[in-house]
């Protein structure tokens, strides 16, 4: 592959380089990068129109209006990371998703290091001595990369915000099997990363080490962190929810937002229903509203192939029943401009159509893959998820595996820092409470989908979303008007 060639890659570097412009740089020194620095990390710019794109091999944009950022090893390149000029973090993309290594790959060689979470805090830290690197999106990856931590004393700082601080937990729990020590690094209130923190300080040298310092300190005086050192995060996160500035992903339905809180939240959802209740078509409404937003969002079906889904959501442009584009029944001109309408949707949603074959090995594949080409983990949706098998060592699906299946998935959206939203059917009679407590133990957040008005018009449906379970907050329940002819889910008024 191109993307692994290191001539080419040499190639590309030059020519990114060239790009770097005035403004760009001025960009980077904003950031607190200095010009020698550009120099040294060759760090490059990619003008709108440019980029190489891995998966289709030529110059399509792939990196445009992106900072360009090689990655090394052994005097080698060996991969580029792009950042957005005017993004934060998770904006970066990764050429080569499959090529794991950490940015700044030299500083390993010293005995002590500091693991930061974008690139911009590594070359802050470089430029005045601390050795520093960090790994390439998505964070995950630190798993496959901490051998190479073997026998060194770590400092971790990441974001200092309530995900920074949970995603500087899990890293310490997975470089604790290879390393001497690891210290958490906490940085002060109301500085939001090492590049500011160097920004707002002029004597940011002597106050980074005094940080360390407290770190190595604090640990030696008490290994375990007592609840104290966690006050200051808990009344932060209070204090949202006091003035209802709780953050979370907006589901696009106003009355669920504000049962959730704000929306969606790192969490295992489950959305829980009768058979063809329209648990899937409320799901895939729900994902375009969120990738309307600019969120990347993965849709995995078991149930539906990728042009199934795509009907409803043509449809529910139209204005028509799904059952009209199936059939093939509408004009080719009103599909046509309902498709270019929902193309702004399309560029943020990822639809994966599972087979029989596919195994959870493969959706995670799947999403790493995204995750490591857009930079940022995607919300992800799983259709009809008791379908997914496990296999064991000799590739035979695992007997009653939907515990185990709840639990990976809970797991990736810890690790990932993302809502997973997933949805089961349950057979007539069956309550959503008589889930087994193996399996709803790794469910923060159950939905039931339930019809509540048997006796309204046969195209329109008043559905029961009742939050039976809510690890983020209160239950309750909101109304949603589904109107079956149109494939749309509205709010509903009553009580």
């Amino acid at each position: 592959m191109k993307q692994e060639d290191p001539d080419f890659l040499e190639s590309l570097v030059k020519f990114f380089e060239d790009q770097m412009t005035l403004e760009t740089a001025n960009f980077l020194k904003k950031k607190g990068v200095l010009y020698e620095t550009i120099e040294k990390f060759r760090i490059g710019f990619g003008e709108p129109l440019i980029g190489f794109n891995g998966n289709r091999g030529k110059l399509n944009g792939f990196f445009n209006h992106h900072l360009i950022f090689p990655v090394m090893e052994k005097d080698k390149i060996v991969n580029l990371l792009g950042m957005t000029m005017h993004e934060t973090r998770w904006k970066f993309k990764n050429l080569n998703p499959k090529k794991e290594v950490f940015y700044n790959l030299d500083a390993l060689d010293e005995e002590e290091v500091i693991l930061c979470r974008d690139v911009l805090d590594v070359l802050v830290l470089s430029q005045v001595g601390f050795p520093a690197v960090c790994v390439p999106e998505p964070l995950g990856n630190l798993e496959n990369l901490k051998s190479q931590l073997q026998d060194k004393r770590i400092f971790i700082c990441f974001g200092n915000d309530d995900a920074g601080r949970k995603e500087m937990e899990w890293a310490k729990e997975q470089v604790l099997e290879v390393s001497t020590e690891v210290f958490l690094l906490s940085l002060p209130e109301g500085c939001k990363s090492i590049c500011n923190f160097f920004l707002e300080h002029k004597d940011a040298y002597e106050r980074f080490v005094e940080l360390v310092q407290k770190a190595v300190d604090d640990t030696l005086k008490i290994p375990i962190a007592p609840d104290a050192e966690s006050i200051d995060h808990f009344l932060e996160e209070y204090s949202l929810r006091f003035h209802k500035e709780t953050k979370g992903i907006k589901t696009g339905f106003g009355g669920l937002d504000r049962l959730l809180l704000g929306g969606l939240r790192t969490g295992l959802y489950l959305i829980h229903g009768y058979v063809s209740s329209g648990k899937t078509m409320f799901m895939r409404q729900m994902a375009d509203q969120i990738a309307e937003q600019n969120i990347p969002v993965v849709f995995v079906s078991w149930d539906m192939t990728t042009f199934e889904l795509w009907a409803r959501s043509m449809a529910r442009i139209l204005g028509v029943s799904p059952r009209e584009i199936l059939a093939g029944k509408t004009s080719l001109d009103k599909v046509k401009e309902a498709s270019s309408q929902y193309r702004s949707i399309a560029e943020y949603l990822f639809t994966f159509e599972a087979t029989i074959e596919t195994s959870i090995d493969d959706v995670e594949n799947y999403i790493l893959e995204i995750t490591g080409t857009l930079g940022k983990p995607p919300v992800i949706f799983i259709d009809h998820f008791h379908r997914i098998p496990i296999l064991d060592r000799d590739g035979k699906p695992l007997p009653n595996n939907l515990a185990l299946v709840a639990y990976i998935l809970h797991q990736w959206s810890r690790n990932w820092d993302v809502p997973i939203i997933i949805s089961s059917p349950r057979e007539s009679g069956v309550k959503a409470s008589d889930l087994t407590p193996v399996l709803e133990a790794s469910i923060d957040v159950i939905l039931s989908f339930d019809p509540d008005d048997p006796g309204m018009d046969p195209a329109k449906e008043r559905i029961r979303l009742t939050l039976n379970k809510n690890r983020n907050g209160a239950s309750g329940y909101v109304h949603l008007l589904f109107e079956k002819e149109k494939a749309i889910f509205l709010p509903c008024s009553f009580p």
